[in-house]
């Protein structure tokens, strides 16, 4: 249920997904076809979003870098994180999470 909140704030310009959670686990129909009329009114209701069922911690991965990837916006360099979470790519196979595909 939250998954499926989040795509729909995200295809409503929402920052948060709780109450569209809260919307969709209401026993009462009238929620979900008024989320429906906003997601017309919105022009997303045929919007189609590809989910990654593979979980990947980005943050054990390539968070520390951007690697000169542009936001589509703003033409900018994405920012990178400074966490300090240990970083493994595929010279650890066995810690790297991206190579499990």
């Amino acid at each position: 249920c939250d998954l499926v909140a989040a795509v729909l704030a995200d295809a409503l310009g929402l920052k948060r997904w709780d109450l569209i959670a809260e919307r969709l686990r209401s026993p009462d129909v009238s929620d979900g076809e008024e989320l429906k009329e906003q997601l017309y009114a919105h022009g997303a209701l045929h919007w189609q979003y590809w989910i990654c069922a593979f979980c990947i911690n980005q943050h054990a991965s390539i968070c520390g870098n951007s690697m000169g990837v542009l936001d589509t916006v703003t033409q900018k360099v994405l920012p990178s994180c400074d966490c300090a979470t240990p970083k493994y790519l595929n010279d650890q196979p066995i810690r790297c999470e991206m190579n499990k595909f």
